[in-house]
């Protein structure tokens, strides 16, 4: 996904780069501490918020819908005038489709308490992983509409 990111932030905004591929964050955070290449799509997980903290790096943007309480003075790619089309990246809470609905009901409940209290918020949000809630519908919504974009995408780049 953060390749896709990139790539598609390139497109709009008219910039040709040579793309590195690396294993994840941790060589790719190496590479850019190490001046081996110029910039990077990163994830905003602790490494990345303590490496900004410290003044290591310097983050241009998000590719997010909304900008980052731990970051407030970074725009997102949509402020600057190059939306991608992408909704948010999530972590979620998957069960078997033949969960009853009572039990996925108390989950739902379960996770809204947790989302919406404030030091579990805090604990995401040092680990760079902003907590919104979304009820059940929503996220099945969010999910759906992100494999569709993402598949149109990289059909459109060719990797698919």
């Amino acid at each position: 996904m953060w390749w896709l990111f990139g790539t598609l932030f390139l497109q709009k905004a008219g910039l040709k780069m040579l793309d590195v591929a690396f294993q994840g964050d941790g060589e790719s955070m190496a590479a850019l501490l190490g001046n081996h290449v110029d910039a990077s799509v990163l994830t905003c997980g602790a490494g990345s918020l303590a490496e900004i903290a410290a003044k290591k790096i310097r983050t241009l943007c998000l590719f997010s819908e909304e900008r980052f309480e731990l970051l407030p003075d970074v725009p997102t790619a949509k402020e600057l005038g190059y939306p991608l089309g992408i909704p948010d990246m999530y972590v979620g809470t998957f069960v078997r489709k033949d969960t009853p609905r009572e039990i996925t009901a108390k989950l739902e409940e379960a996770i809204k308490m947790a989302t919406e209290d404030p030091e579990f918020k805090n604990r995401l949000n040092k680990m760079g992983m902003p907590a919104r809630f979304r009820n059940s519908q929503d996220f099945q919504e969010l999910v759906h509409s992100l494999a569709r974009i993402r598949g149109e995408n990289l059909k459109k780049l060719g990797v698919l």
